[in-house]
């Protein structure tokens, strides 16, 4: 799997027409995002040997990717971050950006399950900018999930543990493994769903 990190690209330039015609009467923050996001797709397809073409939008707005690869795409404070594998290799990925200060208190019950909520206590005291890294894992288990899992999820229904700058995500008997990245006050993390097992690892 490869990642791109970038700011939001302050003019909204499409390598296809396409992909501006697809978000042609959005805000203008929103074609900045869409652009960058596309950049950096593009990038990261072209050095896998995948970049055939405009990433467009299926029914459910994720990019519909080419074929032989996968991906997802984050936006969050001001910036963009990318992931893309081959599908020979990884049935699918997912990746979510979110700045690192601390989880709102009032938000605790409704993100953490009553074992993450205990494992922080024990852990830290509850530190809200430990709690960000949990929901930041469940944002990107979610994105890796959704082409196999056909209805919303919600955030009780995968369960984090943390091991330093790596985490596992549970859902339903799977088990899913993920890693971190810190850059620039912000936090990233990353799942990749191998296609050979039920388990993953970002390669």
């Amino acid at each position: 799997m490869r990642l791109a990190l970038a700011p939001i690209d302050e003019s909204d330039r499409f390598a296809h027409p396409e992909e501006a015609e697809a978000v042609a009467s959005a805000v203008d923050a929103r074609r900045r995002e869409f652009a960058t996001g596309r950049r950096l797709a593009h990038e990261l397809l072209d050095g896998l040997g995948l970049d055939d073409g405009p990433l467009l939008l299926g029914r459910d707005r994720a990019p519909l990717w080419p074929d032989g690869a996968t991906g997802s795409i984050s936006h969050g404070a001001g910036h963009c971050v990318v992931a893309v594998a081959r599908t020979e290799r990884v049935e699918a990925v997912g990746v979510d950006l979110e700045d690192d200060g601390p989880l709102a208190d009032d938000l605790f019950a409704s993100i953490l399950t009553a074992r993450e909520r205990a494992a922080l206590e024990e852990e830290d005291g509850m530190l809200g900018a430990t709690a960000k890294r949990v929901f930041c894992a469940k944002e990107a288990t979610y994105k890796a999930l959704s082409s196999r899992v056909r209805r919303i999820l919600d955030f009780h229904d995968v369960e984090i543990e943390l091991a330093g700058d790596r985490f596992v995500a549970h859902h339903d008997g799977a088990r899913l493994e993920g890693t971190f990245a810190h850059d620039r006050g912000l936090v990233f993390a990353a799942v990749a769903v191998a296609r050979e097992t039920s388990g993953a690892a970002p390669t």
